[in-house]
């Protein structure tokens, strides 16, 4: 799997946890920032997400997409370490 689609994925799940805990509807947070509610389901599963719209996206739940965007990427390592030692072991 490519580094870019891990990333997205991470980054969908990050978005969609954080919408959910904050009790924004998928529909209500697509209109918030212009999107149709099929994109906006795309995007939290990691599917096209454009960088402006990742950008709307983490700013209508308050978030910064910077701090957002490093704590998608600090995941992504830890799942890449986790399974690098899983290999390392068998």
């Amino acid at each position: 799997m490519r580094l870019f689609d891990t990333i997205s994925r991470q980054m969908g799940r990050e978005l969609q946890q954080r919408r959910k805990a904050g009790g924004v509807e998928l529909l209500a947070l697509a209109r918030r920032i212009g999107v149709s509610r099929n994109t906006l389901w795309r995007w939290e599963r990691g599917r096209g997400i454009p960088l402006e719209g990742f950008a709307w996206w983490a700013q209508a739940l308050g978030l910064a997409p910077g701090d957002l965007l490093a704590e998608t990427l600090r995941r992504v390592r830890e799942q890449q370490n986790g399974a690098a030692e899983a290999t390392d072991t068998e």
